[in-house]
């Protein structure tokens, strides 16, 4: 007995997206997809304060998915800022240093150099760390704000041959009919991610052993 007829919803999550996991056994025709950045905010941000921070102590830090990054960021002294704290913050993404303040080690708002962050397997950290132990008595506040620069991509597969790539820019969505016949996928359909986060859906119908498969109009399905 077959199963109903029409194109079927496969969701992607961003984990399975990112993990390039199969979403339905072949065979099967893909008939489409709606696929979105999924990075949440179109700026990553957060803003942290320690007190006296001890030597490579975190002061401010945010989690990047896949993509490539643009950070401005600020450092504010306070309190009773000392010799030690002159220079004081370094910039990683993960365990890769990107930059290093220029400050003064009186009280004021620092302004700081944009650095680029590239993220290829995340997510990983962005964060601003002192290097020294800062003076006792001073506070370090660090704004971090982290722009996408570049289109999230990925590859829809059978098996390990890419049939699809698309190419979707921040905050925006692929959106794509493939008409009734679609495409054949024999060894498994899945999505994987090379750049950015990828959340949406896949469509797709069944094949039967005859070589059928269910052509029904995919604008009558959803």
């Amino acid at each position: 007995m077959r199963a109903p007829r029409g194109a079927r919803i496969l969701p992607v999550t961003a984990s399975q997206a990112l993990n390039g996991n199969n979403l339905v056994g072949g065979p099967v025709r893909l008939r489409g997809w709606s696929l979105t950045d999924g990075s949440g905010s179109s700026d990553l941000q957060n803003q942290g304060t320690v007190v006296a921070p001890g030597a490579g102590a975190t002061i401010a830090s945010v989690s990047l998915p896949n993509g490539l990054y643009t950070v401005h960021w600020t450092l504010e002294l306070t309190g009773t800022p000392g010799v030690g704290d002159l220079n004081n913050v370094a910039l990683f993404i993960g365990a890769t240093q990107i930059g290093t303040s220029v400050n003064g080690i009186a009280v004021g708002t620092y302004p700081q150099l944009d650095a680029e962050a590239q993220v290829t397997f995340g997510p990983l950290v962005l964060a601003a760390k002192a290097i020294g132990a800062g003076v006792a008595g001073s506070a370090y506040t660090v704004s971090l704000v982290a722009v996408p620069m570049a289109n999230a991509l990925c590859s829809i597969l059978d098996g390990k041959l890419g049939i699809a790539f698309p190419m979707i820019l921040p905050q925006g969505a692929s959106n794509f009919h493939m008409g009734d016949i679609g495409i054949r996928v024999d060894n498994g359909l899945s999505v994987q991610t090379s750049q950015g986060t990828i959340t949406g859906v896949l469509w797709y119908d069944l094949v039967y052993p005859d070589g059928d498969h269910d052509i029904v109009s995919l604008r009558d399905d959803i």
